[in-house]
């Protein structure tokens, strides 16, 4: 009888650690990916932090803790590809956390899916976020100069509910020798790049979660895309040519629990 209990208590201490891991070890933990992506001068030795899929809900130690890695990963610029809230009630903590980051370095952004079914119009996201000193870009572009170059900071609004367009927000003219990098909340942006004809070096998206809950030997539980861009999950991809990154974001949607994927904040090293 010994035996068969022993095995029991084993299986029922894997059980809730498994599940005291999903529930609050990984949805309050993150990890840094360091990506290097290959460009051409004078942009080497460019920092730029990429975080996606905020879901902020309120404004505490997690978000400090964020605030805090970022600032010592000492970026040039921050961007962040969406999902910021998921209902009008949390814009205030959303803005406290968007000041604090804007103080670090310059902050561009795009809106996502679960912004638009928040309540909040883009003119508001866009008011309340420049009041902030944080760059919302819905289909549009800035310019920054850096010695003779010039980089391009694309954003489209948000693929995933059809409200991007790429022809829109692309620069005309490019000069040789530009660097374009793009800012998409989902991956499916990609297709529009690649049927559009812009050359883009660079695309910065999230969106899914890198699955949010994956199991062993089978991979994520479920990814919110079409089936045709399930395999753009997290990572670094190469897409004729362009540079692709998906990041797994901060906060979670729908269930508060992670397994096997922990919250990202990625430093892009242009080298």
């Amino acid at each position: 009888m010994r035996k068969p209990l022993f095995i029991i208590l084993l299986i029922v201490a894997f059980i809730g650690a498994v599940v005291g891991d999903a529930i609050w070890i990984e949805p309050n933990s993150v990890a840094v990916s360091y990506i290097r992506i290959d460009v051409e001068r004078p942009f080497e030795g460019l920092r730029i932090v990429h975080i996606s899929d905020l879901h902020l809900r309120s404004y505490g130690y997690r978000e400090e803790n964020i605030l805090s890695i970022i600032e010592s990963l000492r970026p040039d610029y921050i961007s962040v590809t969406g999902d910021f809230i998921e209902d009008a009630k949390y814009l205030e903590s959303c803005l406290k956390f968007l000041r604090e980051l804007s103080e670090i370095c310059e902050v561009y952004c795009v809106l996502g899916n679960w912004d638009h079914w928040s309540g909040i119009d883009n003119d508001e996201f866009k008011q309340k976020f420049l009041s902030v000193n944080v760059i919302l870009l819905i289909n549009e572009y800035k310019v920054i100069n850096i010695g003779n170059a010039t980089m391009y900071i694309v954003g489209v609004d948000d693929p995933y509910t059809g409200y991007a367009d790429l022809d829109m927000a692309m620069p005309e003219n490019v000069s040789n020798g530009s660097l374009i990098i793009l800012l998409a909340h989902s991956p499916q942006i990609v297709s529009d790049v690649l049927s559009s004809g812009h050359e883009v070096d660079l695309i910065l998206c999230g969106h899914t979660h890198g699955g949010q809950v994956n199991i062993p030997f089978l991979g994520p539980l479920f990814i919110p895309l079409p089936r045709e861009y399930r395999k753009y999950c997290s990572g670094l991809y190469m897409v004729n040519g362009t540079y692709m990154y998906v990041n797994r974001g901060l906060g979670t949607s729908t269930l508060n629990i992670r397994f096997l994927c922990l919250p990202e904040i990625a430093l892009i090293l242009l080298e």
